[in-house]
């Protein structure tokens, strides 16, 4: 495997990482504003959208992925 795939597949596995914390900080950040009251409404929409956003765009990388490994799969040799 070349050195420039690794590389890239490591960056793909770093994405869903920063994805992943994302999501927990938001969550966190939702959770601290409804307990004490304290945030700005404003930009908790904001990072709740980016969020949103960040699953949808994994996800259809997701079935993108799935589906050109299952076409490999089904490749007549």
């Amino acid at each position: 495997m070349s050195e420039e795939k690794k590389i890239s597949f490591e960056g793909m596995l770093n994405t869903i990482g920063a994805i992943e914390e994302n999501q927990v900080n938001t969550r966190a950040s939702i959770t601290n504003a409804l307990v004490t009251g304290e945030g700005d409404t404003h930009e908790l929409l904001i990072a709740s959208n980016k969020a949103a956003s960040q699953i949808k765009t994994a996800s259809v990388f997701r079935d993108k992925f799935i589906e050109s490994y299952n076409t490999i799969m089904n490749t007549q040799i």
